[in-house]
């Protein structure tokens, strides 16, 4: 098993209205192909900032971030990115048809209706497909987002919270639905959660974010 993702030595300062924040002091942590590592912290700690330079989204002050041997934006590898809150678009008719959203999908080759229906039914909500997303439930709208997360076959997959908005009852089952499909997918994930028992149940290691000097972010 190699060394899929390095972050050495990254830093990142939030500048808002004229204020610095400093979010990520000196952090350094590996993730290996193939493993499911949880980033565990409280709110406000840094752990969505974290993924977001990870995605590419932010650049970090100093540090590095490497897939493969190779730095981020040269390393050609697919990153898949699925945020707290769902994506799924209400003015598509159906849960398929978010794939050929050119409002909500990235671009990807074979982002097909066929492609999709395959994972809803491996994953066993072939039930939803037809349903309109302003009508579903919560639970529903983030089976959908992390299906259409897989279709651009990521090489990473960053989840930001993905089950924080669920009840204790549905997140329990959502949570295990997702992750044993990403297993059997053999998915390299790194989950960002402040639920320490989550993160005990679906991952092979954990890192406390306080443990790779974060800085609270002030609310």
């Amino acid at each position: 098993m190699s060394e899929l993702l390095k972050i050495d030595h990254l830093s990142y300062t939030c500048h808002n209205n004229g204020r610095e924040t400093p979010v990520l002091l000196d952090v350094s942590f590996h993730v290996m192909e193939g493993e499911i590592v949880s980033i565990v912290g409280k709110s406000g700690c840094g752990k969505s900032t974290l993924l977001s330079l990870i995605a590419g989204i932010h650049t970090p002050d100093s540090g590095s971030i490497h897939i493969c041997g190779k730095d981020l934006k040269a390393s050609g590898k697919s990153i898949g990115y699925m945020m707290q809150k769902d994506n799924v678009c209400d003015s598509c008719k159906n849960g398929s048809g978010n794939s050929d959203c050119p409002q909500e999908q990235p671009e990807s080759p074979g982002n097909t209706y066929v492609q999709i229906n395959g994972y809803a039914k491996t994953y066993g909500m072939i039930t939803f497909i037809g349903t309109y997303p302003n009508k579903e439930a919560t639970c529903a709208r983030q089976r959908i987002t992390f299906l259409r997360s897989l279709l651009t076959e990521p090489d990473l997959l960053l989840l930001d919270e993905p089950f924080a908005n669920l009840d204790e009852k549905t997140r329990a089952e959502v949570s295990e639905d997702m992750f044993q499909l990403l297993r059997k997918e053999k998915k390299t994930v790194l989950l960002a959660t402040g639920n320490m028992e989550e993160a005990r149940r679906l991952s092979d290691r954990i890192i406390p974010l306080d443990s790779i000097k974060a800085c609270h972010i002030p609310m």
